[in-house]
């Protein structure tokens, strides 16, 4: 590697020590290094479907829709638009094996997708509905993934006890225009059950 990236051995450990870290490489003694099996709770904070990932690693997966209206923007809405601008939000509980997996809440610029609020929201991908139905550029995403506390609401929900770890995400989701102008369309913000009490925060 040292070669072929005309770099020092030194910066190729390094690297391949950070990339250990991060969870993206194992190494095993007197053999080398090799790309790391993908983690399944890695998957959970992907764009790509919810059901899709619980599947993957055989497990059913449901929905139940707990919240899906329209409402205007508030001061202070994570979208960062207007107050008043029109934006759906939706909120549903994740299922796998009919165990609660995660508390999921977005929120949507209701111009991207009119008519969302009539979709099968508790059969279908909303990744789905909005890249592929409603055919919405999504161009950038930011993210944060945190292991807390669970407060008491989203305890309630998760039947786990108020106080448990649990992982959480907040991800902002951009679109453009034709113009090539790009804008907030999506926040999310998903309350997952910590199942695996070791995993550490850089492999995801």
């Amino acid at each position: 590697m040292s070669v072929e990236f005309n770099v020092s051995r030194g910066t190729v450990r390094t690297a391949l020590a950070e990339l250990t870290t991060e969870g993206l490489i194992r190494s095993a003694q007197g053999s080398g290094s090799y790309v790391a099996a993908a983690s399944p709770m890695t998957r959970y904070f992907s764009l790509s479907s919810f059901d899709d990932d619980m599947r993957a690693i055989g497990r059913t997966p449901t929905t139940e829709v707990l919240a899906a209206e329209e409402l205007p923007a508030m001061p202070g809405n994570p979208l960062g638009v207007g107050t008043g601008t029109p934006l759906i939000f939706l909120r549903r509980l994740r299922l796998a094996d009919h165990q609660p997996m995660a508390v999921e809440e977005r929120w949507i610029l209701e111009d991207l997708c009119r008519g969302l609020l009539k979709d099968d929201l508790a059969h279908q991908s909303v990744h789905w509905l909005l890249t592929v139905k409603y055919a919405i550029p999504l161009i950038r995403i930011e993210h944060i993934v945190e292991r807390q506390k669970v407060n008491a609401a989203d305890a309630a929900i998760l039947n786990i006890s108020p106080g448990s770890p649990v992982l959480t995400i907040e991800r902002l989701t951009y679109t453009a225009d034709d113009a090539g102008s790009r804008s907030a369309a999506v926040w999310f913000r998903s309350v997952h059950i910590d199942v695996e009490p070791n995993l550490e925060r850089n492999s995801l």
